[in-house]
């Protein structure tokens, strides 16, 4: 824990990230970690910079969420509820109400599983799942009726249609509205591209020395906080899904942890990492940030660190 301009990036980042043999997810705001280190990190072993608005002054990669969704999974619709969870998320201050949120929720999911199930895999895209949030009315209906008539995912495509259909017409206004805001950023031709296909996936990391940099401008965290949430609950779900066990854990640099909100993959990871084969290294401002995330189960998160680090403290809930 630091606050701002502490120095926490040169005292402990990137010295961390020069030195370390094994694989880092590493959340860079500003894209300086990337620029100082990627280097010698590639001396290590492949590197990629998500980094959509290309502040590392590295190559973008790519990386869609949905591409590792098997239509044929039993863990389809888990998977889908998810990312649905990642991308529903009010910042604080922006409190929506639970209802819109949870419906919301509920209806992204089963246009997931409807592009995962029904789209080539060219367009199996978040894109894809924004440009039917945006439909002409006459056009969501018709594609709610085609869901009604799928049988895929086990029925829960023709369920989620059924779900938003027999709501009344002011309510399911509401929760399409909900539904089109929290997808908003997906508008961005950047995000649309960083999502478009992958280039590599987050499993893989537990396969020798790999590096992944996560850049988003601080001035764009707000905007675009759901795309890390994403990421990091992606690749948290990977990574517990991999029956690999790397000989070093994959260490997950979360620089502005607090941007995500709060994340229940993250929650879960916590108490669980040593048999996930990662380690969670959040940074964070203040104990107030931890606790106005995770309320009682910061807890949690203070218990199952293995180190704790705070400098350039000024409060004394943090001291």
């Amino acid at each position: 824990m630091a606050p701002t301009r502490s120095g926490k990036g040169v005292g402990t980042i990137i010295p961390n990230l020069l030195t370390i043999d094994r694989s880092v997810i590493c959340i860079d705001p500003k894209g300086e970690n990337a620029r100082v280190t990627a280097r010698a990190r590639a001396a290590k072993g492949k590197v990629w910079c998500l980094d959509p608005f290309e502040v590392s002054g590295h190559p973008p990669a790519r990386y869609n969420p949905l591409d590792r969704l098997d239509p044929a999974s039993l863990d389809l619709a888990e998977d889908a509820m998810t990312l649905a969870d990642a991308l529903v998320h009010d910042s604080a201050g922006q409190g929506g109400d639970a209802h819109w949120n949870e419906e919301a929720k509920a209806l992204i999911a089963g246009l997931i599983l409807y592009a995962v199930v029904h789209e080539d895999r060219e367009h199996r895209t978040l894109a894809t799942v924004r440009d039917y949030l945006t439909l002409a009315p006459k056009g969501f209906a018709d594609l709610l009726t085609l869901m009604q008539d799928s049988r895929g995912a086990g029925g829960l495509i023709a369920r989620a249609a059924n779900r938003q259909l027999g709501k009344s017409d002011r309510e399911a206004a509401g929760v399409l509205s909900s539904a089109q805001r929290h997808t908003h950023f997906l508008d961005s031709p950047r995000i649309v591209a960083s999502t478009s296909a992958s280039d590599f996936t987050f499993a893989g990391l537990k396969d020798g020395v790999s590096t992944v940099f996560l850049c988003l401008p601080p001035d764009r965290l707000d905007a675009y906080s759901r795309w890390l949430r994403l990421l990091v609950a992606q690749a948290l779900t990977d990574m517990a899904r991999s029956p690999a066990k790397p000989a070093r854990p994959v260490l997950f640099l979360l620089d502005e942890f607090a941007a995500l909100g709060r994340l229940e993959p993250v929650e879960r990871a916590m108490g669980l990492m040593a048999g996930y084969g990662l380690q969670l290294w959040p940074i964070l401002q203040d104990m107030h940030q931890l606790r106005a995330l995770y309320g009682e189960r910061a807890g949690t998160f203070m218990s199952n660190a293995g180190v704790f680090q705070a400098f350039g403290v000024n409060d004394l809930t943090t001291a």
